[in-house]
């Protein structure tokens, strides 16, 4: 892979932490850095699993299960 995917990657987690952190961050409410890492590591963890959703059966039929799968 090119490095300008990585850079590209990089910048849309990059942008998405500061999206999450000033949303958090409206009015009176404030949200940490660990929130936001968590609420980044939510996303991801989403993200991925929408991507392998096709995976998922062959995975299955190889006996993983929940937590495995995860």
């Amino acid at each position: 892979m090119s490095p300008h995917y990585f850079n590209r990657k990089s910048e849309y987690w990059y942008n998405l932490s500061l999206k999450i952190y000033k949303q958090g961050n409206k009015g009176s409410d404030r949200m940490t850095r660990t929130q936001v890492a968590e609420k980044i590591e939510t996303t991801a963890y989403e993200f991925a699993k929408k991507e392998l959703e096709a995976e998922i059966p062959k995975l299955e039929s190889q006996r993983f299960r929940g937590e495995d799968l995860d």
